[in-house]
């Protein structure tokens, strides 16, 4: 594409130039060039347009953990009455902050169980993808534009229920989902990150297991919540 855009120019510049020059024959052939070249640049955005913006968009985006976690316990409502939870997040980074991300958005896709095998098999399946919540959701929680990065929530350890985990999807989509983790199990929750100026939209493993632990001073309950980001 580079190559085209230099001769285009090459060939307006000569044609401006001969067309100076009382050249006219000359600068009439020169911009049948460029037109030429033109109808050649139009057919190729056409065909290979989607490979040319992969290769020419260099922002990378990755889902981490935060370098920050809660070290409180929030409080909820529940059937049963008021519950403690412990607040579970991620992080999305930009690793070209010079160029930001615009009403950037984070989908679960697929959630995998595993197997007696020690390997991960799809056991619960879903259509439509969920779409999750950037924190605070007071602020606009379906989609954030920025240029390092922002947190989303990605779910509750009800700590005094058994430990069970609730995956955060965004409410306000609609629907029965789900999607959580009870204590004893492992799963893996991929994620896939869509923009309007990204589109790898590669997927994105976490990996969340609810252990059974003994009791500490720092930690009373008898679960805990381990998060990890596999690729």
């Amino acid at each position: 594409m580079r190559t085209l855009l230099t001769a285009f120019l090459l060939a307006l510049a000569v044609a401006v130039s001969l067309y100076s020059g009382g050249k006219k024959e000359g600068a009439e052939f020169m911009l049948h060039v460029v037109t030429a070249i033109g109808v050649l640049s139009a057919v190729v955005m056409a065909v290979y347009g989607d490979r040319i913006k992969r290769r020419v968009n260099r922002i990378n985006l990755q889902i981490e953990k935060p370098e920050q976690s809660d070290n409180f316990f929030n409080e909820v409502t529940t059937l049963s009455g008021k519950t403690k939870v412990f607040c579970h997040h991620l992080r999305v980074k930009n690793n070209m902050p010079t160029e930001p991300v615009s009403n950037c958005r984070v989908w679960l896709v697929k959630i995998l169980d595993e197997n007696g095998g020690g390997s991960f098999e799809e056991k619960l399946k879903f259509a439509v993808p969920r779409l999750m919540a950037w924190a605070p959701r007071e602020y606009s929680p379906d989609a954030r534009s920025f240029s390092e990065d922002q947190v989303f929530d990605f779910g509750r350890s009800f700590v005094e229920q058994g430990g069970r985990f609730e995956v955060s999807v965004y409410e306000l989509q609609g629907g029965i989902f789900n999607g959580g983790c009870l204590a004893g199990q492992k799963r893996q929750y991929v994620f896939r990150i869509t923009a309007d100026n990204y589109i790898k939209a590669r997927p994105i493993v976490v990996e969340l297991r609810v252990e059974r632990c003994e009791p500490m001073d720092n930690w009373p309950y008898k679960t805990c919540t381990r998060v990890e980001v596999k690729s």
